[in-house]
């Protein structure tokens, strides 16, 4: 399997690049960090592909380059105030992404690109959409009221669900 990311002292100095390209993976990093859809980053890097940029963001989750172990999205009902609970994670919520009343297909065919998971508290939500379909894992928390005290009851098995859940999964916890 070919490199997604290089440093060549040829190619900006050896800076790390993605691999066929003179983009700076650092300016990926940046995107992603602020929350900008990896379509914005694509439009601005022609010369990257999205699969080139998938396979950078996955390539430094296994060299550990990447300081989070995954990118979560907090639906609408879950509470922000759960961010600081999830500290090893990138943790962003619909609100400051602009997506908030985004009903779950189209939200989730957007969160595909730029999310590892989506933490939700809608039990129906798998029997609404195909989860399979897109490349983005579920965790859907059964608590019982959705304020930040309930979900923090179940936060162990929230953690150890983001330990091993692959995209496309849907996994219940809390039950």
């Amino acid at each position: 399997m070919k490199p997604a990311i290089i440093c060549d002292p040829e190619i900006m100095g050896g800076t790390p690049v993605l691999f066929g390209t003179r983009a700076p993976f650092q300016t990926l990093l940046d995107y992603v960090e602020a929350g900008a859809p990896l379509d914005t980053f694509l439009e601005d890097f022609p010369g990257v592909t999205r699969e080139g940029a998938k396979a950078a963001l996955q390539q430094a989750g296994d060299l550990a380059i990447w300081r989070w172990r995954m990118r979560v999205l907090l639906d609408e009902w879950v509470p922000s105030g759960l961010r600081g609970d999830l500290p090893e994670h990138q943790v962003r919520t619909v609100f400051p992404m602009g997506w908030r009343g985004i009903k779950n297909g189209k939200l989730l065919k957007l969160t595909a690109d730029q999310f590892d998971c989506r933490l939700t508290v809608d039990r129906n939500l798998q029997f609404q959409q195909n989860i399979g379909a897109v490349d983005i894992a579920v965790i859907v928390v059964h608590a019982s009221s959705n304020d930040v005290a309930s979900l923090r009851r179940v936060l162990p098995e929230i953690l150890q669900a983001l330990s091993g859940i692959q995209p496309g999964q849907i996994l219940p916890v809390g039950l």
